[in-house]
């Protein structure tokens, strides 16, 4: 949970591009800010995730070539899970937004 309220604090202070896209024009920026925090402090609609130290996990992304640079040479993962009520047409309209 913290990890996404820091994520969405950067966002908002470096005005990020898909922050700005996704403010709807009828709503205050402030508003806007205020029911993002919400939605990253509300559990139910965040995806399950769990952090672990194993080694073998870290091992099988780098050979993968699933593993982020910046944590490339430690044995940290970070796995997400979906959520069942996740809808495709919200997952590819994200997709749409942040390719523009």
């Amino acid at each position: 949970m913290r990890r996404r309220l820091r994520g969405l604090r950067h966002m908002i202070q470096t005005k990020d591009k898909i922050l700005i896209k996704c403010h709807p024009s009828n709503v205050t920026w402030d508003d806007y800010v205020e029911d993002c925090n919400l939605a990253v402090n509300t559990v139910d609609i965040n995806s399950d995730e769990y952090s672990t130290e194993e080694e073998e996990l870290a091992r099988k992304e780098r050979s993968d070539e699933k593993r982020p640079e910046n944590i490339y040479s430690t044995n940290s993962v970070i796995k997400i899970c979906d959520k069942p009520w996740r809808s495709t047409r919200v997952c590819n309209n994200v997709c749409e937004i942040i390719k523009e």
